[in-house]
């Protein structure tokens, strides 16, 4: 069986560059060294994402000429520092495929992560093909430190390239969002002995599919990507001028993909519940609001034409993953201060065959309590009429918005409707007038404001002795 991960030296000794052809271990055809180079160790073929060293990647990503190596980083491959991505300052730590961990990198990575939360700056950790055995490293110091720095709302990301295993990939794992290029391969455990896993021929979506991944982005796509998901977690200032609104599609107003093109643009969908598995039933993201522009982490259920073929199947029920997945953005959300809406289309529950029977109320129940428990507005948005227990779980918001036509039976369900449309063509308007009602509530009224909110919330659930029977 042919070794199925090498790593590539820039050039061999003693070689001319241009004259060196290597065979892709993706689909076996023979690509000049220069291209490959010139591509970001991409093969053309076929798109397999070779191994890439540490200086390459900091020339991919990284502003030019504004990587500073940490003072008391260690000697090696790998990087320590501080750099900027699209103006955007950050702490960088960027893995070598070459360069195992051990205690010196580790206590170089905790100095990192107390630097960066004391002069305010986000993390991103790139992890290439990272190993190494737990021995007697500092693990549990790092974990504090990069404890320490979530606490302080800032944001986290880690960048998953090549088979990673041990227990830096565990630690890795814990970050804000967990992004992976094509063919990754995580395991919290440590390296099996021998040749490398068949996982890593499979479709690189496999990672999405087990839930440790909220994206899988390709080096041509990372610069762009790691910096937008950074403005949204952690905006630099002013927002900016958001896009202008596509045209009105009527027809199309009932299907809650396409509700979500018309109020958030870019949006960038977040996935996996970092136990099991992702349920497209419930898609999760980050986007920003046409009207205004404003970050916002947004959640969909799923409903009619044009979703994800899961969820077709399972006829839009949501198990036990999605709701987990809805839980950890909202914990997100509320580190953040992001202001969360949910459009909510007639979702169901669904148990997942070999769970408990207690599992999917649980996770509903923690879902419904993040709700509760957000320091900034939530809004909801009912795009059908509200089919029992799931529909109410997304919607203890501080408003709730629908259009006449449901009105009558979100009344009849105990969910009386703070905002009743003429149509959904409305929509964006009112949300964007909501958000900025309830952004001066929070800011000007503090901690009463927010009693007052929760209390508002509360009456959804009991000014209707329809609610209070059920």
């Amino acid at each position: 069986m042919p070794q199925k991960f090498i790593r590539l030296p820039t050039a061999p000794p003693g070689s001319v560059l241009g004259q060196v052809r290597l065979r892709c271990p993706g689909c076996r055809e023979r690509v000049d060294l220069e291209e490959l180079e010139s591509r970001h160790m991409v093969c053309p073929w076929c798109d397999w994402h070779l191994p890439l060293e540490a200086r390459s990647r900091r020339e991919l990503l990284l502003d030019e000429g504004s990587f500073v190596p940490l003072d008391s980083a260690p000697s090696g491959p790998t990087l320590f520092g501080w750099a900027g991505l699209r103006g955007r300052p950050l702490a960088l730590v960027v893995g070598d495929p070459a360069a195992s961990w051990n205690a010196e990198r580790v206590r170089a990575l905790i100095e990192l992560a107390e630097e960066s939360r004391l002069q305010h700056r986000p993390l991103l950790w790139i992890l290439t093909a990272a190993h190494g055995a737990a021995g007697d490293l500092p693990w549990p110091g790092l974990l504090a430190a990069l404890d320490q720095l979530r606490r302080s709302s800032l944001p986290w990301l880690t960048l998953l390239s090549g088979p990673c295993y041990g227990p830096v990939t565990a630690l890795a794992l814990q970050a804000d969002l967990v992004l992976a290029e094509p063919g990754t391969v995580a395991r919290p455990a440590d390296a099996p002995a021998g040749r490398l896993p068949r996982e890593i021929d499979r479709s690189p979506r496999r990672l999405l599919r087990q839930g440790w991944a909220d994206q899988v982005l390709p080096r041509s796509e990372q610069r762009q990507s790691i910096a937008a998901l950074l403005d949204l977690l952690n905006p630099p200032g002013a927002p900016s001028s958001p896009p202008p609104a596509p045209k009105s599609a009527g027809r199309h107003w009932d299907r809650p993909l396409q509700v979500l093109e018309q109020l958030c643009s870019p949006f960038y969908e977040l996935q996996g519940d970092r136990c099991q598995e992702d349920d497209a039933a419930l898609v999760g993201g980050l986007g920003r609001l046409r009207e205004d522009g404003q970050p916002l982490l947004v959640l969909v259920t799923a409903q009619g034409k044009g979703w994800h073929e899961k969820a077709r199947r399972h006829h839009g029920a949501i198990s036990a993953a999605g709701w987990r997945k809805a839980t950890r953005l909202l914990q997100m959300a509320a580190r953040f201060e992001l202001p969360v809406l949910c459009l909510v289309a007639a979702p169901r529950g669904r148990q997942r065959c070999g769970e408990p029977a207690t599992a999917l109320s649980t996770a509903m129940t923690e879902t419904l309590r993040g709700l509760l428990d957000l320091p900034g507005p939530t809004l909801s948005v009912h795009l059908a009429a509200p089919t029992g227990l799931p529909s109410w779980a997304l919607s203890a918001t501080d408003r709730l918005l629908s259009t006449e036509a449901l009105a009558g039976p979100l009344r009849q369900a105990g969910l009386s409707p703070d905002v009743v449309l003429p149509s959904l063509q409305d929509l964006l308007p009112a949300l964007s007038s909501q958000l900025r009602t309830l952004r001066q509530t929070y800011a000007v009224q503090g901690p009463l404001g927010r009693r007052k909110l929760y209390q508002h919330r509360y009456a959804h659930w009991t000014r209707s002795p329809a609610a209070m029977d059920s």
